[in-house]
């Protein structure tokens, strides 16, 4: 059956010289083969006008590489995985190189999917998660792979990190209720917070005793944000600012303050974390703290393939901002 795509064979015929020497010139081999500037043009070209892409596996045989990245993201239905997956997805879109994603929610599916890529014998590894702690000891057998770690910084060997400041994050949700006189405060954090150092910290240097602070923990899911939100509310009608991990969590406060006649954002102002589509969809819209997703996902390509090309490591911290919104008393009020 014939190919359904132009091959070599095509653009050697379109240019008007050998197979070899297209070879030559679409994959830069060196050796006897010689091609004139005219000549190299005229292959460029036919490829160009044919659509002609090397055979990845073909070259992967060559130079014992299979140009294939392993993604692991740890719940692509967070709402800042999908942005940085684009990113990504961009930041390779003109290079050899595949991608390949793995999704894991638990020990198992984590294990599972790292074991796939080492069957494909994937180039290099990209981590999207906020939590750092368990990757050592999984990782072991990978120290010689490239590595990128989206959303922390890692010291592991081979490996580079791009986030956004998490402890920014943090004290910058504290300073913010705290400017607007908001004395008994809440943490709705998630279990994989990443942003508790920093808001502890900043309520320590306002003065902020144990007594007028607190944290819960839940999910990053709607369903259980919801009844934690519920709960913290009706158990603590003291707290008049509440700081979130994640737009959902925040948008189940807004509801469940809706629920219990709690007035946003007079009596209770809330923010969260992403500045997500969900933010313009609650009433009111919700205060977020924003954070550069897309760009995290292109500078990770970047930096893995600085890592492949020759074994360049970095380590990138971006800004992050607050978008204030409905849920937020205007300054000065």
């Amino acid at each position: 059956m014939p190919s359904n795509y132009p091959t070599l064979k095509d653009v050697s015929a379109e240019a008007g010289v050998s197979m070899a020497l297209a070879s030559v010139v679409l994959n830069g081999k060196k050796g006897r083969i010689k091609a004139s500037e005219d000549t190299r043009r005229k292959i460029l070209e036919a490829a160009e006008k044919l659509g002609y892409e090397p055979d990845r596996n073909a070259r992967a045989l060559r130079m014992s590489r299979s140009f294939l990245i392993g993604v692991l993201a740890y719940d692509v239905s967070t709402s800042f995985v999908p942005e940085i997956l684009t990113g990504i997805e961009k930041g390779f879109m003109h290079t050899n190189y595949g991608v390949l994603l793995g999704s894991y929610c638990t020990e198992t599916e984590l294990t599972e999917c790292l074991e796939m890529f080492r069957k494909l014998k994937v180039d290099g590894l990209i981590i999207i998660s906020t939590e750092f702690k368990k990757f050592p000891d999984q990782l072991a057998m990978w120290n010689r792979v490239a590595k990128v770690f989206v959303g922390n910084l890692s010291e592991l060997p081979f490996s580079s990190s791009v986030c956004a400041s998490r402890k920014d994050v943090g004290i910058m949700a504290a300073q913010e209720l705290l400017r607007r006189n908001r004395r008994c405060v809440a943490h709705f954090a998630n279990e994989r917070s990443s942003n508790h150092d920093g808001w502890q910290n900043a309520l320590d240097q306002a003065g902020i005793s144990a007594e007028k602070r607190l944290t819960v923990y839940s999910k990053n899911y709607l369903d259980q944000g919801l009844a934690t939100a519920r709960k913290l509310l009706r158990d603590h009608p003291e707290v008049t600012g509440i700081f979130a991990d994640s737009d959902i969590l925040a948008a189940a406060v807004v509801k469940a303050a809706a629920e219990t006649g709690r007035k946003i954002p007079e009596e209770l102002e809330v923010i969260g974390v992403d500045d997500s589509m969900l933010c313009q969809l609650t009433t009111p819209t919700l205060s977020s703290i924003w954070q550069p997703k897309r760009e995290q996902g292109e500078i990770a390509a970047e930096l893995m393939l600085k890592l492949l090309k020759d074994d360049h490591t970095e380590q990138r911290v971006l800004p992050v901002k607050l978008i204030v919104r409905e849920t937020l008393k205007p300054s000065g009020e």
